[in-house]
């Protein structure tokens, strides 16, 4: 599998419903189907819930995520391990590298070991 670069990934996203959690923003939204949320976090998953449609994905930061925990919103985790540093969140290989998957183990612990080249 290839890496999937912004150019090819931006037009799935700009095609999906996107609601927005905020503290801060209070107008309407210019990013392509997005709307601000006017209930919080597990009264809007709920609502979502019963309407038809496909899987609900909550994409954000560890407070955002341990809040979705909090509310019993997750059926299944998807974690996607980036090689970067903690801190900044800079890339120690520099942003021009392109790494490779040759090698992965999973642990009974739940730790897996992935190997780029």
């Amino acid at each position: 599998m290839g890496v999937v670069h912004g150019e090819e990934i931006a037009p799935l996203i700009n095609g999906i419903e996107k609601i927005v959690f905020s503290t801060t923003l209070s107008e309407p939204l210019s990013w392509s189907n997005a709307r601000l949320a006017t209930q919080g976090l597990g009264s809007t998953v709920a609502g979502l819930k019963r309407q038809p449609g496909g899987d609900i994905v909550i994409v954000g930061g560890a407070a955002f995520a341990r809040a979705a925990v909090r509310e019993r919103l997750v059926d299944e985790y998807h974690l996607v391990v980036h090689p970067v540093a903690i801190g900044d969140g800079l890339a120690p290989f520099g942003a021009d590298t392109r790494l490779r998957l040759v090698g992965h183990r999973a642990y009974p612990s739940g730790v897996l070991r992935l190997t780029y080249q």
